[in-house]
């Protein structure tokens, strides 16, 4: 399912490209970590092999936070479309990105709730909720369901 966003906007392109890097990279670094805390792993690895990138998040965080208060994300119908869609695909303007994107960036930006620090990201509870909602909902549950049945 293509959900369209709205046109491109001065942070939106930003925004996005930002969300794609980080899903990218939190995959990179979590496919290496072999030990009991990932979390503090990707942490780790984001202030070293990729400062570039964290410091251009930091920069651009105010594009990232204005993008997550379109008002798409606080529609009602939005939560059916965005949860119960087994492949979707967020569009704005010529950008395009996976949900798994948000996921990642609220894991890293929640990363530094772990060393008693606030997240330098605020993100909206309209998008957490359906994210966390997503993230239980996801094909690996379904499929253990229809075992059952």
């Amino acid at each position: 399912m293509i959900v369209w966003l709205g046109r491109d906007d001065q942070h939106s392109g930003t925004a996005m490209r930002l969300m794609a890097d980080i899903s990218l990279i939190k995959g990179q670094i979590l496919r290496e970590v072999h030990g009991p805390f990932p979390e503090i792993t990707l942490w780790a690895d984001l202030h070293k092999k990729y400062q570039d990138y964290l410091q251009r998040l930091l920069n651009n965080r105010h594009s990232v936070e204005n993008f997550l208060r379109r008002p798409y994300w606080t529609r009602l119908w939005i939560v059916q479309e965005f949860v119960l869609a087994q492949d979707l695909l967020l569009v704005c303007g010529p950008h395009a990105i996976r949900p798994t994107a948000l996921d990642s960036l609220i894991s890293v930006s929640y990363l530094p709730r772990w060393f008693q620090r606030p997240s330098f990201i605020t993100i909206p509870e309209s998008v957490l909720g359906l994210v966390y909602t997503k993230r239980e909902r996801r094909p690996v549950l379904r499929s253990r369901c229809l075992n059952y049945i």
